[in-house]
């Protein structure tokens, strides 16, 4: 699992969710959700010195 995988993962246990439950959501509640997991994995990749894009293009929404 890559950073940015594990950094879904932990959001969505954190908030009580899953891949399923996510899916299951409307269209925007949804990209409220993975919009916050993005910038949860941009903040990750600055504080680690990677590309915020290198981080984002691990990520597979």
């Amino acid at each position: 699992m890559n950073p940015a995988e594990m950094i879904r993962a932990k959001y969505l246990a954190a908030h009580n969710l899953s891949e399923h439950s996510l899916a299951q959501m409307s269209a925007d509640a949804r990209q409220q959700i993975e919009d916050e997991i993005r910038k949860q994995v941009e903040e990750q990749a600055k504080h680690q010195g990677n590309s915020a894009n290198d981080a984002l293009s691990s990520l597979s929404l």
